[in-house]
């Protein structure tokens, strides 16, 4: 049976490609680019859910708390992010990647997001957009 791909696994998938690194997205990172995507943070049971399924179904890797688009899936997911509408539809944008993309599930790993590292994400986050706002208030001062 297929698996039941939602609006915020396409959003998780898109913050997931947009954060794109060598070594990965960490959870602060992907946190950023989904609250640029959708103006919102996802859940703990939203990121656990989203990443276990992209994960599963071989979209995704996971290495030491680091997620990556696996190199196969980013051409296909680049021209769907570059397709008409902007940065606030990627999340349909994904959904109808994943719902079109021929998916079959290759593994049972499992990703388990805690509040606490939500929380941790969160402010690592925000913590990197206020210090330089602070730096330049110093500067006028």
């Amino acid at each position: 049976m297929p698996t039941q791909w939602t609006w915020e696994d396409g959003g998780i998938l898109m913050a997931v490609y947009m954060t794109q690194q060598p070594g990965g997205a960490d959870l602060s990172q992907i946190l950023a680019a989904a609250d640029g995507i959708n103006h919102a943070i996802p859940t703990v049971e939203e990121l656990s859910t989203s990443l276990t399924k992209l994960l599963q179904y071989g979209v995704i890797t996971n290495r030491a708390d680091c997620f990556a688009v696996k190199p196969r899936h980013r051409p296909s997911l680049e021209n769907k992010l570059q397709s008409r509408g902007g940065l606030f539809s990627s999340s349909d944008k994904g959904l109808k990647w994943l719902k079109k993309a021929d998916l079959s599930q290759v593994n049972e790993q499992t990703v388990k997001v805690s509040e606490t590292q939500v929380t941790t994400a969160y402010e690592t986050y925000v913590g990197g957009i206020r210090k330089p706002h602070r730096a330049k208030l110093s500067r006028k001062s």
